[in-house]
């Protein structure tokens, strides 16, 4: 057998950040995982912004998300399993917090309302199912709402 000898300069490292590599506990720092947490992180930021500066649909219309729906989105979005689809969100214009997977079917809509969701899976067709009313700690989100995110 024969081996051969690499030197430092035949190795290709490439160059990582401190923060770049700070994952969640148990998930491999892949360039998928890091994507999808920077992708979370935007969603954080957003929710910031929905709350201080909201997003207007009409000249009349501030769009601002409550305090207590940005908190409990904050927390539901940190709760978020990595495999889950990053969702797109918007302001529902009454103070709660649309989030939507319209990626792949089935459609699944929920409606973050300070610390109540809403769910509706099989959005925009006739097996639309609503789920009212669901309790959300910010410590689990509820199981039913889990089933229906979609995953990659």
């Amino acid at each position: 057998m024969v081996y051969e000898l690499v030197t430092l300069e035949d190795l290709e490292i490439p160059e990582l950040s401190i923060e770049d590599t700070s994952v969640l506990p148990g998930v491999a720092a892949t360039p998928d995982a890091l994507k999808r947490l920077k992708a979370r992180e935007s969603l954080f930021a957003l929710v910031k912004r929905f709350e201080a500066e909201g997003f207007s649909q009409s000249c009349k219309s501030e769009g601002k998300i409550t305090p207590d729906s940005a908190k409990s989105a904050t927390a539901f979005f940190n709760l978020l399993p990595l495999s889950a689809q990053i969702p797109k969100i918007s302001p529902d214009g009454e103070g709660a917090l649309i989030v939507a997977w319209e990626m792949r079917e089935p459609k699944v809509i929920l409606v973050i309302d300070d610390w109540r969701l809403h769910l509706v899976k099989n959005a925009t067709t006739p097996q639309a199912e609503y789920l009212d009313d669901l309790a959300f700690d910010g410590e689990k989100i509820p199981d039913e709402v889990v089933k229906a995110i979609p995953t990659l």
